[in-house]
């Protein structure tokens, strides 16, 4: 009799250690990222970059965005690119729960802080860090949030431009040839 409680002891003991080893997350991510919302690219009617040497702020008028200071044209290329990484910000890990921002250029001197609006509301800002290693991420960090995460993409290079590298290209006049060079 002795020994029957002996084999059911070991069999439940048995069973717990097994519910234990499937059920238990080893390996697994114990976070959560926050989920981003998307916004279509008509949403989006203004754009904030600060950059430590200076701030530069687009406005949409219709369907032209404009240098707000100046109101110049600007490139339309440069600003389609940033409005698609705006609105389709999409963060894939948590790479640093601290506040170690510099290694990611997230310190004062080197981040840049992006920040969208759609008309009066603020739909989306971010810090903008460094390209990752693998060349596929770029370090950002989200406002009220001390965590620095990866995002799909490297799109540092977009936003760190100024004003004159987003005016569009002056196209030569029609009628008007390039003076040819001489021959040696």
């Amino acid at each position: 009799m002795k020994a029957k409680k002996e084999y059911i002891v070991l069999a439940l003991i048995i069973a717990a250690l097994a519910a234990y080893l499937v059920l238990h997350e080893t390996g697994r991510v114990n976070y959560r990222l926050p989920e981003l919302e998307k916004y279509p690219d008509t949403e989006i009617t203004r754009i904030q970059i600060k950059q430590p040497d200076g701030v530069v702020t687009l406005e949409k008028n219709k369907d032209q965005w404009y240098l707000a200071d100046k109101d110049q044209a600007a490139d339309k290329n440069k600003v389609r690119a940033m409005i698609e990484t705006i609105g389709n910000l999409e963060l894939t890990a948590v790479v640093s729960e601290g506040s170690n921002y510099p290694n990611y250029s997230l310190g004062k001197q080197r981040r840049i802080h992006v920040t969208a609006w759609a008309g009066d509301k603020r739909i989306r800002a971010f810090d903008v860090g460094k390209t990752a290693p693998s060349y596929k991420h770029t370090f950002v960090k989200l406002p009220d949030d001390p965590r620095v995460y990866h995002a799909s993409g490297s799109f540092r290079k977009q936003f760190a431009v100024s004003k004159e590298e987003l005016r569009p290209k002056q196209k030569e006049k029609s009628g008007q040839s390039k003076p040819e060079s001489k021959k040696r």
